[in-house]
């Protein structure tokens, strides 16, 4: 087998999203029917091929093999979280019986995974059909790999799922950026950040110290405290605060390396190391009484508020600490994978200082209902639970959440905040403010689908503008026409694109790429695809579906632009273009009556 990335390597394909796709041509050699339909029914019990995919298969033994594949790469890559915005595509067959071109839809954030894990599959099944390598162990091997990868920007991935789920077209841009939707209706967003977040307010709310100084002018409650440049002055400070207090970095969020209700100045050393190393800039605060709660908000709108409580356990009357520890940690839904809901708790340094500070060791027993934490943090990764009370936050409490988000030109953000009762005014019982993060996982562990509901105000429908293929030439005048008529129209052939006449994509470019520059433009309101050049379309479709597609060209209709057509909405011919091979490959068309060409491509594109 010979795998090589097409001279073409990045193109844009459709599919149900249009996404950046890696084109992979492979060369098999002739291969065994037989052997091929036992090693469907081995993968089949493996859990790993969609029901009835084991069924024998009349297409060559060498795109059958492709196939079985890119089936099992979609399973494998599904179990392990990892989301493609569209199934892998294997492109029309060119006459070749034992070379097969598949386009490889990109995870989103994660570069060349997505292919690199098709070829790796490839060469498994080709093995396996060889009697070198039993599917079994492939699949686990390969389960695991997938599992065990590394995940970055777990937002964007979930914003792609929701964009796909909402039927709007996602786009990635470089730097972990993305965009949902085209032209003049697309949004760009970051994570969490949107085009709309101030970039300023991201900054401020990413560096501590800076926010709580901008917060305490604005007149919100913060706690006090500062940076320290070292352990001495760590030392220093505790002692004008008064124990407890809490130490972090300045400039990280997530909880990351959080020490709190730091007591001794045993504990502080550990805490400020534990701190150091993350970031050389560490803040010691004082630390506010009350209960842990994070206000995740929107424009304005609570999307969810929750309470956290630190990583414990709780007693039974009967059992230890360690016993109960054990069964805690023993639930299957608790592991230390980055996509688990639920994280176990280890038996560490700080577990046995909280112990000791609740004159407890391993083996005291806890009284029925008794609630032991082992952890000082109301951390969620750290084995810390949540629970929901949107419902009874006090006016007052969220007003102050959407006040703070207001004075940093935040539009999304996570507010932590520690108040003693959240059902009662922050100003008459206390508390502070204790992080705002610009960036939060939206993600929270609730069972709403809050990335659908930020797409859904964000964005209007579906994020698309009208786009309209046109198959053939289209002359001059009716160009004019048209654009005269539609304003911010982009029009694409296989010179370039044009926005008002003037270009927008680099001459001579592949017509699948130009068409991609008015994607990204937001000045276009609608596009012209004209394909006057049937070969151009062997490169892939440049958008996932077309609003409608009219054919002017009674030329021969190839493979590759039936497959474009099949994106359509509709499909309309000229007078004198012949059906007959449309409706062989599954395309309903209707014919253009009582109207001029330019006429019925206005409509479309209005």
């Amino acid at each position: 087998m010979s795998l090589r990335r097409s001279p073409t390597t990045w193109s844009l394909f459709g599919g149900t999203r249009s996404v950046q796709s890696q084109l992979i041509d492979f060369t098999l050699p002739e291969l065994a029917p037989a052997r091929i339909e036992q090693l469907a029914g081995q993968l089949a019990e493996l859990g790993c091929l969609p029901e009835g995919f084991a069924e024998v298969s009349a297409e060559t033994p060498a795109l059958r093999l492709v196939k079985l594949a890119c089936a099992v790469h979609q399973a494998l890559l599904a179990e392990a979280h990892l989301f493609m915005p569209e199934e892998t595509e294997v492109l029309p067959d060119e006459g070749a019986s034992t070379a097969i071109r598949v386009a490889v839809p990109r995870i989103p954030m994660l570069g060349n995974m997505a292919s690199t894990s098709l070829r790796h599959i490839v060469g498994c099944c080709l093995q396996s059909v060889n009697g070198k390598k039993p599917a079994t162990q492939w699949v686990a091997e390969t389960r695991k790999q997938l599992a065990d990868g590394e995940r970055t920007m777990a937002n964007n991935h979930h914003f792609a799922r929701a964009a796909r789920e909402l039927g709007m077209p996602f786009l990635e841009w470089q730097g972990q950026a993305f965009q949902i939707g085209f032209g003049k209706a697309a949004v760009a967003m970051r994570g969490a950040m949107t085009q709309d977040t101030a970039a300023i307010g991201v900054h401020i709310a990413r560096q501590k110290q800076a926010c709580n100084g901008v917060l305490a002018q604005a007149g919100f409650p913060i706690a006090m405290g500062g940076l320290v440049s070292n352990l001495t002055h760590a030392r220093g400070q505790a002692e004008r605060l008064g124990f407890p207090v809490v130490v972090k970095p300045a400039d990280l969020d997530g909880g990351v390396a959080v020490s709190s209700d730091i007591r001794t100045m045993e504990e502080l050393e550990r805490g400020f190391k534990s701190a150091r190393a993350k970031s050389p800039n560490v803040i010691v605060e004082k630390h506010v009484d009350g209960l842990d709660y994070r206000l995740l908000i929107f424009g304005e709108q609570l999307l969810v508020a929750l309470e956290r409580s630190p990583g414990g356990i709780t007693g039974d009357g009967k059992r230890g600490v360690r016993a109960l520890l054990d069964e805690f940690n023993a639930d299957p839904r608790r592991t230390k994978d980055q996509n688990t809901l639920l994280y176990p708790i280890d038996l560490d340094d700080e577990a046995m200082v909280m112990l000791e500070r609740q004159g407890l060791t391993l083996e005291s027993v806890p009284e029925e209902g008794q609630f032991v934490a082992l952890r000082r943090a109301a951390n969620f990764a750290l084995g810390g639970s949540v629970r929901r009370v949107d419902d009874i936050v006090h006016p007052d409490n969220l007003e102050l959440a959407r006040r703070a988000l207001r004075t940093l030109r935040l539009d999304l953000a996570g507010v932590d905040m520690i108040l003693p009762d959240i059902t009662r005014p922050w100003h008459e019982t206390g508390g502070a403010i204790c992080e705002i993060n610009a960036q939060p996982f939206v993600g929270e562990p609730v069972t709403e689908d809050h990335y659908r509901l930020i797409l859904s105000r964000l964005i209007e429908g579906e994020g698309r503008v009208p786009i309209v293929l046109v198959v053939g030439d289209l002359d001059q005048p009716a160009r004019g026409k048209i654009a005269a008529e539609v304003p911010d129209l982009a029009i694409v052939d296989s010179s370039c694109a044009r926005l008002n006449g003037q270009p927008i994509s680099v001459p001579g470019s592949a017509w699948p790429l130009s068409c991609q520059a008015p994607l990204f433009n937001t000045g276009v309101g609608a596009m012209l695809c004209i394909l006057d050049d049937v070969t151009h379309a062997g490169a892939g479709s440049p958008v996932d579906r077309f609003s409608s597609a009219f054919i002017l060209s009674d030329d021969e209709v190839p493979p590759a632009v039936q497959a474009l057509l099949k994106r359509a909405g509709s499909v309309a011919l000229a007078a004198g273009v012949k059906d007959e091979e449309l409706e062989k490959a599954g395309i309903s068309t209707r014919r253009i009556t009582g109207k001029s060409i330019a006429d019925e491509l206005l409509k479309a594109l209005k």
